[in-house]
């Protein structure tokens, strides 16, 4: 493929997928934002449990719902400002990143009068999830920084399968455990409590798409395989990127008992009917190989999963800085 500096000339779509399990009170935000040089996917989900409470100077929203949208923001603010002009390149930091998201809740929190919280409180200041995915052109391919926080994930999906990158800042790391789990958070973005921004960069090849997204959209969900045959099965249905992006909304909307949010950018395929032609033979091998029937059991299920952990997991195991 021949290279291409300019991100618009191989951005193919780009789409937000989101919906409120009660309507104005949604605790998810997202951020999509493309220009010339680079694309940024991101998602952000409230903590509902331990930001549940409501401040009356921020028009009686809960912290949760505060801390998504202010994320949001920073971030769009923070991402701008990160341009090497000398350099021609984005310098992603979660350094930087951090710095911004904590000067600004720190203002929050002084603005909303609270005070110090015991430590080890299951409650926190404006408390909420981070994933987000940068690229930007790299010679022949893509450079991609990947930064998250918490349970949202950020993700690969190309003609050999989906790829979780991140990993799920719980307890327990097996994104098939943890769709039957329902265990805390051990890191995530607050004013009260300490918390890390994780980065992953990987050099990506073209054609693919990278998307974030909430637990509202995979957390439902039987098994990881069930999820990355949502995804192909809703785009061959459709015959365009609107309809695509309609589709994976019924189908959120449909099985989701929360709120759910995706931000997603497909690069490098040149039309919406090549991206549908790439995954064509990868949805056959998922139907043959994995067809998850109503009545599979747990034990098939986990059978089937241990196939096809490696692959799901191969980035994750890398970092290309």
């Amino acid at each position: 493929m021949q290279k291409k500096n300019n991100f618009l000339e191989i951005i193919d779509q780009f789409f937000v997928v989101h919906g409120e399990k009660i309507e104005q009170k949604g605790e998810d935000s997202f951020l999509i934002s493309v220009n010339e040089r680079a694309g940024l996917a991101g998602v952000f989900d409230g903590c509902g449990g331990s930001g549940a409470k409501i401040y009356k100077m921020f028009g009686e929203k809960t912290g949760a719902f505060i801390a998504s949208r202010v994320l949001s923001e920073v971030t769009g603010s923070w991402f701008d400002s990160s341009w090497d002009e000398k350099e021609q390149i984005y310098r992603i930091s979660g350094a930087t990143l951090k710095n911004a998201i904590d000067a600004r809740l720190a203002g929050l929190k002084q603005k909303s009068g609270t005070g110090t919280m015991l430590k080890g409180s299951m409650t926190k200041e404006f408390p909420s999830t981070l994933a987000a995915a940068i690229v930007q052109p790299g010679g022949k391919g893509l450079l991609a920084d990947f930064l998250w926080s918490g349970d949202s994930r950020v993700y690969v999906l190309d003609e050999q399968g989906l790829k979780q990158v991140s990993v799920d800042d719980l307890p327990v790391t097996d994104a098939m455990e943890n769709l039957r789990q329902d265990a805390g958070m051990n890191n995530v973005v607050s004013a009260s409590h300490p918390y890390q921004i994780n980065v992953r960069k990987l050099k990506l090849d073209q054609p693919c798409i990278i998307f974030a997204a909430t637990d509202g959209c995979f957390g439902y969900l039987r098994t990881p395989m069930e999820f990355e045959k949502l995804l192909l099965s809703t785009l061959l249905s459709s015959e365009s990127i609107v309809q695509w992006q309609n589709a994976l909304d019924e189908q959120f909307r449909n099985i989701a008992g929360d709120d759910y949010t995706m931000s997603l950018m497909s690069v490098g395929y040149g039309s919406f009917r090549k991206l549908k032609e790439s995954c064509e033979k990868r949805y056959r091998y998922m139907e043959r190989v994995y067809p998850l029937l109503p009545d599979t059991s747990e034990q098939e299920l986990f059978r089937q999963w241990a196939v096809y952990r490696p692959d799901y997991e191969i980035y994750q195991k890398r970092d290309e800085t």
